[in-house]
């Protein structure tokens, strides 16, 4: 026997994607395509933990890097957020930002490597560097 479908109940829970990336460009007067750009472009390399110790320390550099200042903002964003409110936020690090915080459950989702090199063409274009590349780096950028 087949249970009806029944609707989705309404749960007034905020969902940031977009929004969050909107609340970043504002934040650090960065534009939305920017953030997004450095998001795509990001490695192991260039995180802010990498900046700070390597540019900084060894070079006597003192000045913010565009990704420590874009990272930053972002966890203010996301932890003020989850203190505030029930919220569903998609992406820019929040399991990480948040994984002190025994109040959240972390999902992760994911598609076939097909399709995500279809949603990487669509969302950011063509370059130089072939496709199935780019999934392997955004694959390995994520697990860390």
């Amino acid at each position: 026997m087949l249970l009806p479908t029944l609707p989705p109940l309404p749960l007034d829970i905020s969902f940031y994607d977009q929004e969050l990336l909107e609340k970043i460009a504002a934040e650090t007067g960065f534009s939305k395509e920017f953030i997004e750009e450095a998001a795509e472009y990001s490695t192991a390399k260039n995180s802010p933990l990498f900046n700070l110790v390597m540019n900084r320390s060894l070079h006597g550099r003192t000045e913010p890097f565009h990704a420590d200042t874009i990272y930053f903002a972002q966890a203010r964003i996301t932890k003020n957020l989850a203190e505030r409110e029930s919220c569903v936020i998609v992406g820019r690090c929040g399991d990480y930002i948040l994984r002190d915080n025994s109040g959240c459950l972390h999902i992760f989702s994911y598609s076939d490597t097909d399709d995500r090199a279809k949603r990487i063409l669509e969302r950011y274009g063509e370059n130089e560097k072939p496709i199935q590349k780019r999934v392997a780096d955004k694959d390995t950028w994520r697990q860390l």
